[in-house]
């Protein structure tokens, strides 16, 4: 995800090195790029969202806009994104992009802008998010994926020793 926040002066890509880009985009408000959101860094909303065991990277890259044809991608300024991909416990990938620029032009001045974010399962992709505020029910799904049978309010217990038996005969 790529995010930018007022820097004084827009600093050019070469300039603002990975690193750097990286941190903003996690200390960035939720709020400032979806005003239907808190006001929560990025980073910090992600785990509360997902939990602290939930493994998250981040790079920087073009959002992916090269085609990997040199005619067609000569002189395009790509845009600067900053991703943020969440390896998650259904065996899922999230992955959320925010534009903060273009790699000529550097840090756009102002908020970050949501991208894209995607859902893949085995590298396909599942799910396309137009809103960073679409996240929360990835979230959702992905705790009530964990979540058995037997471990759901009103379940009898009868469908409980069920499920745990099911689970166990698959378990290995």
């Amino acid at each position: 995800m790529l995010i930018v926040l007022s820097l004084g002066s827009v600093q050019t890509a070469a300039r603002l090195s990975e690193a750097e880009a990286i941190e903003l985009a996690k200390r960035t408000l939720v709020r400032d790029v979806d005003a239907t959101l808190p006001r929560t860094a990025l980073a910090t909303w992600l785990k509360s969202l997902f939990g602290s065991s939930v493994e998250t990277t981040w790079e920087v890259n073009d959002c992916g806009e090269q085609t990997g044809n040199p005619d067609i991608d000569r002189g395009r300024d790509f845009p600067l994104c900053v991703q943020a991909h969440l390896a998650l416990r259904s065996k899922s990938e999230l992955y959320l992009l925010l534009a903060v620029g273009t790699f000529k032009k550097g840090l756009t001045p102002g908020p970050p802008r949501f991208f894209y974010g995607c859902v893949t399962q085995g590298g396909v992709p599942t799910t396309w998010l137009k809103k960073l505020s679409e996240v929360p029910a990835i979230a959702r799904a992905e705790k009530g994926a964990r979540v058995g049978a037997a471990d759901r309010p009103g379940t009898t217990s009868v469908e409980a020793r069920a499920a745990s038996a099911g689970r166990a005969s698959t378990a290995g």
